[in-house]
C-alpha cells in the first residue's frame, strides 16, 4: 500500500507541474500581445505628435534669392578627356519642417554621366542628386538638366618655380642662388585653354621665420597666370619641396686679444708677466669675415731696455667691414730682476709658444670653442744662460684645467710642468689664456 501511495504521488506532481507550465506559457502568450500591442501604440502616438509639432515641409535648398550652388560633378571622365565644370544646381525637397533650416548645399551631391558623349559639342545631360540626411527626400531638381562639353585634355610638362611669399629675417641671406627642388617638373592637365593660361607652377614658400642653415619647405603647387591668379588645372605629382640654403650676413663673436711686445728688457731683467684690461673684444660683421678671423693683437708695446714696468693705452687691430666693441685696451708689462741665485752668473730669457692641454674635459653641457689656430700658450723662460740654451720645445709642457668652468669667454690658469731636472735653475712662467666655452649648438 505504501508503494502505491508513492506511485499516486508523483503522478499528482507532474500534472500540478504540466498545469502550472500551461498557465504560465498562457500568460506569457497573452502579455507579449499586449507588448506588442503597447509599443506600437507607442510608435503611431509618436508618430501623431511629430505631425503636429513638427510636420513635414517642402523646401529649396538653397533658399531664394540665393543662387544655386550645389556643384555638379561628372560620373565618368577616364582616357585624356576632361568635362568643362557643369552649372550648379538647387533641390525641392520634402522634409520636417525643424530639418529644413539646417539644410546646406554640402549636404547633397549631385552628378551627371558623361559616357558616350560626344566631343567638343555642348550637350544637355540629366542631373541626378543625392543626400547624405535622414527622412529628407529630393523632389525636383533645378534645373533637371545642364550643359556639358567633353574635351580632349591638353598635358604640359613644366618647371616648378618657387615663389617667396615671406623675406628672410634681418641678417640672413641666401648662401645658394637657387634651392633645391624636389621634383624639379611636373605635368599640367586640364582644358586646352586653361592649359596654355598657366605661366608658372609654384611653390609658394613662406621663409619669414627661417633660423638654420638648411631650410626644407613643401607644399601644393598651383597653376598661376602671368597676372598670378590660379587656374582649375591637374598638377602631377600636385606637392614639391624646396630646400633652401642660407646664412646669416651679420653675426658677433667674442675673441680673446694677444698683446704685441717688441724689444728685449735691459741685461738682467725679464718679462714677468702681460695683462690686458680687458682681454677680450666683441666683433660683429659679415660672417665670412667674422668667421675668417684666426685672433685679433695690439700695437706693440715696445720694452727695449726696460728695468721697470711698462703700462700704455694700445690701439687693437682694425678689420675692414667688422665693428668692435672696443678701439683700445690697456696693457702692463712687468719687468723683474732675473734672480740666478748665483749672481756671477750670466743670465737671460726666452719665450715658447705651446699648445695647451685641457684637463679635466668641460662638463657635458659645454663644449671648447677652437679658434682658427687652436689655443697657444707664451711661455717665458729665464735664467743662466748655459740652461737657457739647452731647452727644447718638447720639455715645456702646459695645462688648463676647465673644472668648475662657466659658459663664455674668461682667462683660465696655465698650469706648468716642471722643467727636466737637468735644467736646475731655470724659471717658466705663463699669463692666464683667455678660453671661449658654449652649449653644445648654441651659436
Amino acid at each position: 500500500m505504501t508503494a502505491r501511495r508513492n506511485g499516486n504521488g508523483q503522478s499528482h506532481r507532474r500534472m500540478a507541474a504540466w498545469f502550472t507550465l500551461r498557465s504560465a506559457g498562457g500568460a506569457m502568450v497573452h502579455h507579449w500581445a499586449l507588448a506588442c500591442f503597447s509599443l506600437i501604440t507607442a510608435f503611431g502616438v509618436w508618430f501623431v505628435i511629430q505631425d503636429v509639432e513638427n510636420p513635414r515641409a517642402e523646401g529649396l535648398i538653397p533658399p531664394d534669392p540665393e543662387p544655386a550652388s550645389i556643384r555638379v560633378s561628372t560620373v565618368f571622365n577616364a582616357g585624356d578627356y576632361i568635362v568643362s565644370e557643369p552649372s550648379p544646381v538647387k533641390v525641392r525637397v520634402d522634409a520636417r519642417k525643424a530639418d529644413l533650416q539646417s539644410l546646406r548645399a554640402s549636404d547633397f551631391e549631385a552628378t551627371v554621366d558623361v559616357k558616350s558623349q560626344p566631343v567638343d559639342t555642348p550637350v544637355s545631360v540629366p542631373v541626378r542628386v543625392r543626400t547624405t540626411r535622414a527622412n529628407v527626400r529630393i523632389l525636383e531638381v533645378i534645373p533637371p538638366t545642364v550643359t556639358v562639353t567633353l574635351h580632349e585634355a591638353k598635358v604640359r610638362e613644366m618647371a616648378v618655380n618657387v615663389r617667396i611669399t615671406g623675406p628672410l629675417p634681418d641678417n640672413y641671406r641666401f648662401s645658394d642662388t637657387q634651392p633645391t627642388l624636389d621634383p624639379v617638373t611636373v605635368k599640367v592637365r586640364g582644358l586646352p585653354d586653361d592649359v596654355d593660361s598657366v605661366a608658372s607652377v609654384d611653390l609658394d614658400a613662406n621663409l619669414s621665420g627661417a633660423r638654420n642653415d638648411t631650410v626644407t619647405i613643401e607644399g601644393d603647387l598651383v597653376g598661376r597666370t602671368d597676372s598670378g591668379n590660379p587656374v582649375s588645372v591637374q598638377i602631377t605629382p600636385s606637392r614639391a619641396r624646396a630646400t633652401f640654403k642660407i646664412e646669416q650676413t651679420f653675426v658677433q663673436r667674442t675673441i680673446g686679444i694677444t698683446p704685441s711686445i717688441s724689444g728685449q728688457p735691459a741685461p738682467g731683467y725679464r718679462v714677468s708677466s702681460v695683462t690686458i684690461d680687458p682681454p677680450i673684444v666683441t666683433v660683429s660683421g659679415p660672417k665670412s669675415v667674422v668667421d675668417s678671423i684666426q685672433g685679433i693683437s695690439t700695437e706693440p708695446v715696445t720694452i727695449t731696455n726696460a728695468r721697470t714696468n711698462i703700462t700704455q693705452v694700445r690701439q687693437v687691430d682694425r678689420i675692414p667691414n667688422v665693428a668692435s666693441d672696443r678701439s683700445t685696451v690697456l696693457v702692463t708689462v712687468e719687468i723683474r730682476p732675473i734672480d740666478c741665485g748665483d749672481q756671477s752668473t750670466a743670465c737671460g730669457s726666452t719665450a715658447f709658444v705651446v699648445a695647451p692641454t685641457f684637463t679635466p674635459a668641460p662638463p657635458p653641457t659645454l663644449v671648447v670653442v677652437v679658434p682658427d689656430g687652436g689655443y697657444s700658450v707664451q711661455v717665458r723662460v729665464s735664467g743662466p744662460l748655459d740652461a737657457l740654451s739647452r731647452v727644447k720645445l718638447s720639455d715645456i709642457k702646459a695645462t688648463i684645467s676647465l673644472a668648475n668652468a662657466t659658459a663664455g669667454t674668461q682667462p683660465y690658469t696655465v698650469t706648468l710642468a716642471p722643467l727636466p731636472a737637468a735644467l736646475t735653475g731655470l724659471k717658466a712662467e705663463a699669463d692666464p689664456l683667455p678660453v671661449t666655452l658654449r652649449a653644445p649648438g648654441a651659436p
